[in-house]
């Protein structure tokens, strides 16, 4: 298992997006560095539903950046986050409902894989849009607070 680390390579120029990208790698790493504590089970548990939330948070604010600027490839962005979420459902399942004993290496890979490729594949892809409609690193924040 390769263990995803921050680097600038992910940034994808808008801010509150890469500070979420920057929470996602952290709380898969926080999943792996949790396989050798001795409460882990019910810190799985905490950690997977962090994680679960968080990806629904960032996904429905990056869905909503790419909905307001019109990016030509919303709906084909937007299907790899439903089947991501489609499958981190069934892991989560999984663990929580007592069908796996454990974080599976399979899960962990998973999460390391899909988020990498997704980040310097997929989110790339939009890093340029935004780039060449001269759209600014600095946003607004997506909740409409500062």
């Amino acid at each position: 298992m390769n263990n995803l680390e921050w680097t600038d390579k992910f940034s994808v120029g808008v801010r509150e997006l890469d500070e979420q990208h920057q929470q996602i790698i952290a709380l898969i790493k926080k999943l792996s560095d949790n396989q050798d504590e001795a409460n882990q089970l019910d810190s799985d548990h905490e950690i997977l539903c962090e994680m679960l939330n968080y990806s629904n948070t960032h996904l429905r604010d990056e869905e909503t950046l790419l909905k307001i600027y019109e990016y030509p490839d919303f709906d084909d962005h937007r299907s790899h986050h439903q089947d991501y979420m489609n499958k981190f459902c069934e892991f989560t399942d999984e663990v929580i409902n007592g069908k796996k004993a454990k974080i599976s290496t399979e899960l962990l890979d998973f999460l390391n894989d899909w988020w990498r490729h997704h980040i310097l594949i997929e989110d790339m892809k939009y890093k340029s849009f935004f780039r060449e409609k001269g759209i600014s690193y600095n946003l607004p924040p997506l909740d409409g607070q500062n």
